[in-house]
């Protein structure tokens, strides 16, 4: 392990890392382009699942394991700062947990030993979930221990409501892949979609989903568009993940060869969604991925992170709540037939996002 010093400053990020998300891979990616020659430690519980262009550029600090206990000592003892980096950290655990506050109580403890023993805490590119009550005083509560609070969208600064937030646009903006480039129709026309089988209800909402999905390609003509399922989610341990969803969907699909994408590294991720046409996404990072790279999106907000996202962008007429998917072929149709018009409303999105990374170069400069 480098001995940390005065130029090198250690930072520790948390999250959730190391679990086959591409969406959470895109937070590693960019602390990676901000941090640059700091020494970056993160929490997971082993690094087998990420990336492996970042696995000598990051020091994974395991989270189960016993053995790590002196590696964790010494991680603490040189660390001055602690950055809770990306995703939506102030959430409850859902479907059943009985404990769903378990996240909330440890964040408020964890800062609380983290402040007395004068270290800094950092928000920053994090959202909130659908929290009320109680929940949400012990939301605030960690907030307010933190001396940099930046949140992703709106909602979340909003919900908060405290006084010292800033609000930029999603971490995913400093990934190196992305590029602004106007979309014009050729042929075939490709149509990405991006579905997940975590969300509400999933036992009812998920075959509601997939039916209606389903029905939608099927009456597209199979000689003018090409359909590619983009799994975002690959753990082979996890019996829910985004492959055996799309798998799902397939198996729906009757009138056309659909193809099935499930790539491990972020850039081929960014190419298939900057090369499509349009996307559908379900998963959050596949929306602002998609947006970032100029590709005219369609949402479904089947949390309000997504459809703050839209909102945030100017673009809510483009995203569709999870209970009003039957409007989905005629806003496709919307966007087919006035392609030139949409893509250059997603154009100049992108460009006004990306303008924005400087932002974050000076934000992590200063802390």
């Amino acid at each position: 392990m480098t001995r940390a010093n005065e130029t090198n400053k250690p930072v520790l990020l948390l999250g959730a890392y190391g679990r086959g998300n591409a969406g959470d891979d895109v937070f590693l990616y960019s602390a990676v382009s901000l941090f640059k020659d700091r020494i970056i430690y993160i929490n997971s519980t082993d690094n087998s699942m990420l990336p492996p262009i970042l696995r000598d550029k990051l020091e994974t600090i395991s989270t189960v394991s016993l053995f790590d206990i002196f590696k964790k000592l010494r991680v603490y003892w040189d660390i001055k700062e602690v950055v809770y980096w990306g995703g939506d950290l102030w959430v409850e655990l859902l479907y059943g947990t009985r404990r769903p506050r378990q996240m909330l109580y440890k964040m408020v403890l964890l800062n609380i030993l983290l402040r007395l023993s004068g270290k800094k805490v950092h928000y920053i590119g994090c959202g909130i979930g659908d929290l009320h009550g109680f929940s949400l005083w012990l939301a605030r509560l960690s907030a307010r221990m933190a001396s940099k609070i930046v949140t992703r969208e709106q909602r979340t600064a909003r919900v908060l409501g405290l006084h010292n937030i800033r609000v930029l646009p999603d971490l995913a903006i400093n990934s190196p892949y992305n590029t602004a480039r106007l979309h014009t129709v050729d042929k075939p026309f490709i149509l990405t979609i991006s579905i997940l089988q975590d969300i509400p209800l999933p036992h009812k909402n998920f075959p509601k989903l997939i039916s209606q999905l389903a029905r939608f390609l099927d009456t597209l003509p199979k000689r003018k568009f090409k359909i590619v399922l983009l799994s975002m989610h690959i753990d082979p341990a996890e019996p829910y993940d985004d492959l055996r969803a799309s798998q799902q969907l397939k198996q729906l699909v009757k009138k056309h060869d659909v193809e099935l994408f499930a790539p491990r590294d972020l850039e081929s991720i960014t190419r298939q969604l900057g090369n499509s046409h349009l996307i559908i996404g379900g998963r959050l990072h596949a929306n602002i991925l998609g947006i970032l790279n100029s590709t005219p999106t369609i949402g479904i907000a089947y949390r309000p992170k997504v459809r703050s996202f839209f909102e945030d962008n100017h673009l809510e007429s483009y995203c569709l709540d999870l209970d009003h998917l039957s409007e989905l072929p005629r806003l496709f149709q919307k966007v087919y037939d006035d392609y030139d018009e949409v893509s250059r409303i997603f154009y100049q999105v992108s460009r006004d996002n990306l303008m924005k990374r400087k932002e974050y170069t000076e934000l992590i400069k200063n802390l």
